[in-house]
Order: structure tokens, then sequence, then C-alpha cells
């Protein structure tokens, strides 16, 4: 995994994450959010997976992570930061 594109969401849920890496099956993606359950996502390449966060009652940050069997996960610790109110400070890509 080489980036987390936004870094930043609100604990109300409900940003797309874009997740960056190699890879990654374009059939079956889980992803996992914090210590959330994990989700499906859905994969554009084999390089972009999107995700879905799932809305929480803790503001901080936390770990993504993307998986192609469910079970185990590529993840990066500290990649999403849940805020309790988002500011656009730019747009990517």
């Amino acid at each position: 995994m080489t980036g987390v594109h936004p870094s930043r969401g609100s604990v109300s849920g409900g940003t797309i994450v874009s997740v960056v890496g190699m890879h990654w099956s374009t059939a079956d993606v889980t992803c996992r959010i914090g210590e959330t359950s994990p989700r499906q996502g859905v994969a554009l390449s084999s390089t972009l997976v999107l995700c879905v966060a799932p809305k929480v009652s803790v503001i901080g940050a936390v770990a993504v992570g993307v998986s192609n069997n469910g079970v185990d996960f590529v993840s990066k610790p500290g990649s999403f930061v849940y805020a309790d109110k988002v500011e656009i400070t730019g747009v990517f890509p």
C-alpha cells in the first residue's frame, strides 16, 4: 500500500477513500478502516481500490487495510483520520 486519499473524513462516515497499491485482485476486495467490521471494496484496477469509511463514534487516526481474501489485510497504520468536522483544503487529483 503506497497511499490513502483523502487522509481525513468525518466521524459520520461516507467518505470514499482511494487506496493505492499493487497487485490488488479486481474480483474480490475487502476494506477495513480502523477497528470496524470489514466491508466490500471496489477495485478499479490492480493498483486502485475504493473503500467507504464507516460511521464511528471516536475521532482520531486509524489504519486502512485492504484484503484480497477477506482475512489477510495489508494495512497502513494511522493513514486515515476521523475528525468531528471536515474542512476541504484541496482537491485530489
